[in-house]
């Protein structure tokens, strides 16, 4: 008889159809680091990411998820890349604009956070419609 191992992550404090709060950014970023790190270990296991729709929190979190290696590797980041490559595969992934706006103002704080030389705003959000 084979035995598996899962580790469940609850983050609780992200409505659905919305986004966290500004001051809880730092928090949900060191939550995605603590799920990155438990991929790390020798033996790599799948991981799955759902919210009520599978969608918005889930899309949120996984680009999240891939733009926190990205961020340590390179000075450019093309958020609305990584979405349109994510919805090619899922539709609706990060569903809201204000998800979308959420995932800039985490790269933002990513970047605060490694000191490195603050982006000019225009480039952080030259993907953002002001419609």
């Amino acid at each position: 008889e084979e035995t598996r191992e899962i580790t469940h992550y609850n983050y609780t404090a992200w409505p659905d159809h919305g986004v966290p709060t500004d001051k809880s950014i730092a928090g949900l970023l060191q939550f995605v680091r603590l799920v990155r790190g438990s991929q790390s270990e020798p033996v790599v296991r799948p991981l799955v990411v759902h919210c009520s729709a599978g969608v918005g929190r889930t899309g949120t979190f996984i680009a999240l998820h891939r733009l926190i290696q990205h961020v340590r590797k390179h000075e450019f980041v093309d958020i609305l890349g990584l979405v349109a490559d994510m919805r090619r595969h899922r539709p609706a992934m990060v569903q809201t604009e204000d998800q979308y706006l959420f995932v800039h103002k985490c790269v933002l704080a990513m970047w605060r956070e490694r000191k490195w030389q603050e982006p000019s705003y225009a480039i952080v959000f030259e993907n953002m419609s002001s419609e």
